[in-house]
């Protein structure tokens, strides 16, 4: 018995710690039972929520998180596997909290149907927050990139593997399946007669210190046109100081070179018809 209450007391003490709330359900009946966290994280005590039942649940969880985690919930039942779950419950004072859901059926009837439905509750408001802000900058970096034409991307020179913004992609004419692009992908599409001064240019950026800011063209992977680029970077260094991988931009110049271009013939036409007259 003095192990047991040990143990107890162990449990009690650590799901304190974890600062979770814990409910059984009991799937033929529906009755459940929750401890005061529970309550507590969408601002009740487990007075005022009683009698608790999966229909308590079900009525504080937001509508549309609820078509969402009914799929799962039939898939944990028929499976009997662990599964979690993110929704919204409705706190007292009218406001949304994110809970991570864990359950999984650990007691059958004797026809081997779910009878106890044992999990946690997870206040992840915080951290929902932190998430959307990230894609929300990610978006609007996203926006900015695409009208000014310029992409972004990160070597690692220990795993080789090269980043790029969605832009980046563009500009290549890339599909992003991932944010990973393949360097032999994007070498095929730059022309053939800028590989050999773009390669001496990396390696002055990386052994000599040299700034890498470059112009070359590249055959869009879309389209077919051919692009001029720009393309600027900095090494990335470790504590030590070490190179650890580039940061750079690639920019679309090829309006911009098509109107100085044009810019410099029509100087040049003036100049000729001011000779001539």
């Amino acid at each position: 018995i003095e192990a047991l209450e040990k143990e107890v007391a162990l449990y009690k003490n650590a799901i304190n710690g974890a600062n979770i709330g814990i409910w059984e359900w009991n799937f033929q009946t529906g009755e459940q039972t929750i401890n005061e966290r529970w309550a507590e994280m969408i601002g009740y005590t487990i007075e005022e929520l009683g009698p608790v039942s999966i229909q308590t649940w079900e009525r504080l969880v937001h509508p549309l998180d609820l078509q969402l985690t009914d799929p799962k919930t039939k898939e944990m039942l028929r499976t009997q596997k662990h599964s979690t779950v993110y929704f919204r419950m409705k706190h007292k004072d009218g406001h949304w909290v994110w809970i991570e859901s864990n359950g999984v059926v650990n007691t059958l009837t004797s026809d081997g149907q779910p009878l106890l439905v044992s999990g946690s509750h997870l206040d992840i408001t915080d951290r929902k927050k932190a998430e959307d802000s990230v894609i929300e900058n990610e978006r609007r970096l996203n926006a900015t990139q695409e009208l000014a034409h310029i992409g972004s991307w990160e070597y690692d020179l220990e795993t080789k593997k090269l980043w790029a913004s969605e832009e980046a992609f563009r500009i290549y004419g890339l599909k992003r399946h991932t944010g990973t692009l393949e360097i032999d992908e994007v070498q095929a599409l730059i022309k053939e007669e800028y590989r050999e001064a773009l390669k001496i240019a990396q390696y002055d950026m990386l052994y000599n210190n040299q700034k890498y800011d470059v112009e070359y063209k590249i055959t869009n992977g879309f389209s077919g046109r051919e692009l001029t680029v720009r393309s600027r970077a900095i090494l990335k260094c470790d504590n030590l100081g070490n190179p650890s991988g580039v940061l750079g931009t690639i920019q679309d110049i090829t309006e911009e070179k098509k109107v100085q271009e044009e810019l410099i013939y029509l100087s040049y036409h003036d100049h000729l018809t001011g000779l001539y007259n």
